[in-house]
């Protein structure tokens, strides 16, 4: 058997003294074991979500991410070419049924001053027919008083010639008086006799022009009357077609009114000061409907705190108060250093949505969606140092989390890597 070297010996035996050294270190030697995850820095109020108010293609963004912003600011602009023309169209329609309506009202004044006119023309034709009826009257009424008097001389008469006929005829009887002068006398007797028979035919006169009279007055009235109501139902008419242009004028108004608070919408403002942490438009000329979400953003003078997306695997060896360090992707470690915290809270339930572009942990039930709890993480500070200058972190940021759970030697830990490896 050959002779081994005393240089082999002495370098086997410093082998087998640097492996047990080696393996010493390890069992005592402490590594800290650490939960990796993304996250991203939110702040601790509410965030604010902004939504568009009106359908339509975004015509123009004013802001980006991570911007600070004021309350009331406009943030996008939503085309409005089709609001325009048509509150262009509603005010003409306003302009010109507005003139419609002048336009009847001129005429109603022109025919009330016909209404009027006409009224008096039928009051003083009716006026002048009552005073001729009132003349014809009179003249009936001296008509019958004269007749009257004719009735009353001629009876007189009439009773004298008999008197005088009968005295001369007694006398002619006695042969006092020829019976030539009776028969003059018994002839006057007769005539007195006759204007007596006509003085009663003229007692009652004709009414014959009372009755045209009243018929003027009648024809008059009726005529009027006739005017003045097409009149009134002209009038009628004429209210009616403003009432009709006054309910269209109404109704564009109403609509008037909403397309310019239609077309206030179209510039989506800030309903706080703050910064803007996302935009859900993405580029201009992008359709959105009410309801959408244009951006969201961080109150203003709201705390800061990391959010981060820890795998369901792990979540069994995060607690609250471990120590925290992250990476702000917005600034190289290298440079600007890691940014120290402590778990503050993990959520109670697993969170899961669809998958996206970013790190995510996939569950094995679905390839389209992601599940994770939530765990929200203090940061120390809220700035990083560089040559001495302070530099903000912001919401929106993404980070780089490695959360501290527990420290184990390292031997334990090549071991444990072992048997996940070997799968035993």
């Amino acid at each position: 058997m050959p002779h081994v070297s005393r240089w082999v010996t002495l370098g086997g035996i410093f082998l087998l003294c640097t492996a047990g050294m080696v393996v010493a270190m390890a069992a005592v030697t402490p590594f800290s074991v650490t939960v990796q995850a993304d996250g991203a820095v939110r702040p601790s109020e509410e965030i604010k979500i902004v939504q568009a108010a009106i359908e339509g293609s975004v015509e123009k963004l004013e802001v980006k991410e991570t911007q600070r912003v004021e309350q009331g600011q406009v943030i996008a602009r939503i085309d409005d070419t089709r609001l325009q023309i048509r509150i262009s169209q509603l005010g003409k329609a306003i302009e010109f049924g507005q003139s419609q309506i002048r336009f009847l009202d001129n005429q109603r004044f022109d025919l009330n001053e016909q209404l009027i006119a006409e009224q008096n023309l039928m009051k003083q034709t009716i006026n002048s027919a009552q005073s001729e009826l009132s003349r014809v009257q009179g003249e009936y009424s001296d008509k019958q008083a004269v007749g009257v008097r004719e009735v009353q001389e001629a009876q007189a008469n009439l009773d004298a010639a008999k008197i005088e006929f009968e005295a001369y005829e007694n006398a002619g009887r006695e042969g006092a008086v020829p019976g030539i002068q009776v028969g003059i006398k018994y002839q006057a007797y007769l005539a007195a006799k006759a204007r007596l028979k006509h003085a009663h035919q003229m007692l009652n006169p004709t009414n014959a022009a009372m009755d045209v009279a009243q018929g003027q007055i009648n024809q008059s009235r009726s005529k009027g009357e006739s005017s003045l109501a097409t009149l009134k139902r002209t009038m009628e008419g004429l209210l009616q077609q403003k009432a009709q242009l006054q309910a269209q004028i109404n109704r564009d108004q109403k609509d008037l009114q909403q397309m310019n608070h239609e077309l206030e919408d179209t510039l989506v403002r800030t309903p706080t000061a703050g910064t803007i942490l996302e935009i859900g438009v993405r580029n201009e000329g992008e359709i959105v409907r009410p309801g959408d979400m244009i951006a969201q953003i961080a109150p203003e003078k709201s705390s800061l705190v990391i959010k981060a997306r820890v795998s369901p695997q792990d979540i069994g060896k995060v607690k609250i108060g471990q120590m925290v360090f992250m990476q702000v992707s917005a600034y190289t470690y290298t440079d600007y250093g890691i940014l120290k915290g402590k778990v503050m809270s993990i959520s109670a339930d697993a969170i899961t949505r669809k998958a996206s572009n970013q790190r995510t942990y996939q569950t094995k039930d679905s390839s389209s969606e992601i599940s994770y709890f939530e765990v929200m993480i203090e940061p120390e500070k809220t700035f990083l140092l560089k040559s001495g200058h302070k530099y903000e972190i912001q919401p929106g940021m993404q980070v780089k989390v490695d959360i501290f759970v527990e420290k184990e030697s390292m031997l334990v830990f090549i071991l444990r890597k072992a048997r996940l490896a070997v799968g035993t």
